[in-house]
């Protein structure tokens, strides 16, 4: 993996920040392959294709307002695709009641684009706090 790898990279997890903290769902999907990409987010179905990514991220958005940092810890590069692997911290804000925190780890696969750039095809990711009573 090259320096410029990780630096792309690592750019892809910031934007995923930034749209996430932005509620800006388009943004969001916008980091995905257009080809049969695919969220796993933890205790619900996968979100399958753009239709399915976009429940996944509209769910996550209804529940308040979100506040995601999330941190690159490795990546590995083998031709067009990179396996990533790294940290969260997150609070969502509902409009009424308690915040809900939450931290874990994300696996992120991407491709290279024929621009150059790099696109999500799978990320699943969960918590490391254990399950309320």
């Amino acid at each position: 993996m090259t320096g410029t790898d990780l630096n792309e990279l690592k750019d892809v997890v910031k934007a995923w920040d930034v749209a996430m903290n932005g509620g800006d769902v388009d943004a969001t999907l916008a980091l995905y392959v257009g080809d049969g990409p695919m969220a796993m987010p933890p205790h619900s179905p996968a979100g399958v294709g753009a239709d399915g990514i976009r429940a996944v991220i509209e769910g996550l958005h209804a529940l308040g307002k979100i506040t995601v940092k999330d941190e690159l810890v490795g990546a590995e590069v083998s031709g067009d695709l990179a396996v990533m692997h790294g940290t969260f911290a997150l609070t969502i804000a509902p409009e009424e009641g308690a915040s809900i925190e939450d931290a874990g780890k994300w696996v992120s696969t991407c491709r290279r684009q024929s621009d150059g750039s790099w696109k999500t095809v799978h990320n699943i990711w969960n918590s490391d706090y254990p399950l309320p009573d």
